[in-house]
């Protein structure tokens, strides 16, 4: 237990290391004030480990991203640039890896998550791979992430802390929120989330529930809820408080969402209200985004000969295509 505490203290630092270099590209300036800024950390790794994976097997980067992650970190907190709850933020991970230690990865992550996560991990990215299995024609950027930090440390691979160290940042958000006097509609909407997530995994009879039942397993439907109640709780705090910032945010964490699990496409209504309402985001996180969603939609393309699978009407013919029987079947 101690050695898997240890792993996640590494993958949290990883992602806030990004966060802050993140930062400094997007604001020219790394300092991390909210709790919620790890949302650009996982974008700049998903941007990156898509990208490096149209040139090379991800094994060859995994532990100089890792070491630039942690390196970055200390950097920043020796500077002082987090204004994080750093000491809630390992109360939850000791909770999390203690209701978590004793569980098994879950079938679906041993049946197909396991076998996509270590394909792009050994092998830079594979033209028609999805006429070999359909779902490895599923393109999601939250696998292709935990393919450049599939690395052992202390013996445990890092891949199986990704969605306990997002429930990490996300409880440490919840936590922040609760010790604000007056709340917000966003504080209770995301506060009531955590309680219903929380209240489900305690009274559900098998284990922690259908939910913290994933934690541990490199899959991608707790990752996605999690980034679209993230999504909502932002749009509120715009709506709210009107802070640039937040706009920015919330722009991000639809991609991370939409690009994480297809399925969850709606959430883009949400930036689009707002534009329609005449909101205009951070132009260099437009192009940003613009640029990750180039790689990922190629990705798609070369794998499936789908744009975005599964959806048949944007598959394109090409010697490596999916049949578009085996597409409409797999939808």
């Amino acid at each position: 237990m101690f050695f898997s505490f240890i792993v996640l203290v590494i993958f949290l630092t990883v992602v806030l290391g990004f966060a802050s270099f993140s930062k400094l590209i997007f604001y020219k300036e790394h300092t991390v004030t909210y709790n919620k800024d790890f949302i650009f950390g996982f974008f700049f790794l998903f941007l990156l480990s898509n990208l490096l994976n149209f040139f090379i097997p991800l094994k060859i980067v995994s532990f100089l991203v890792i070491i630039f992650g942690v390196l970055f970190f200390l950097f920043s907190f020796i500077k002082k640039k987090y204004e994080i709850n750093f000491f809630t933020l390992i109360l939850i991970c000791i909770f999390f890896i203690f209701i978590s230690h004793e569980q098994g990865i879950t079938y679906d992550s041993q049946l197909y998550h396991l076998q996509t996560i270590q394909l792009s991990n050994n092998y830079k990215i594979i033209f028609g791979i999805g006429n070999l299995q359909p779902h490895y024609g599923m393109n999601s950027n939250w696998h292709t992430l935990m393919s450049l930090l599939y690395i052992k440390f202390l013996g445990v691979n890092l891949i199986f802390f990704g969605n306990i160290a997002l429930f990490t940042f996300f409880l440490n958000e919840t936590s922040h929120q609760l010790s604000i006097q007056n709340k917000s509609l966003p504080s209770l909407f995301l506060i009531l989330s955590k309680i219903f997530i929380l209240s489900y995994s305690l009274f559900h009879p098998y284990h922690n529930g259908t939910i913290l039942n994933n934690l541990g397993s490199p899959e991608t439907d707790s990752v996605s809820m999690v980034f679209f109640i993230f999504s909502v709780y932002l749009f509120l705090n715009f709506i709210n408080d009107k802070k640039k910032k937040d706009l920015d945010l919330l722009l991000l964490c639809v991609y991370l969402t939409i690009s994480t699990k297809i399925s969850y496409i709606g959430i883009a209504i949400l930036p689009i209200i707002l534009i329609l309402k005449g909101n205009f985001f951070n132009l260099r996180i437009n192009l940003l985004i613009l640029f990750s969603s180039f790689f990922w939609l190629a990705r798609s393309f070369v794998s499936t000969g789908c744009l975005i699978f599964p959806i048949s009407s944007t598959c394109i013919s090409s010697s490596w295509s999916m049949n578009l029987f085996e597409v409409e079947n797999y939808k």
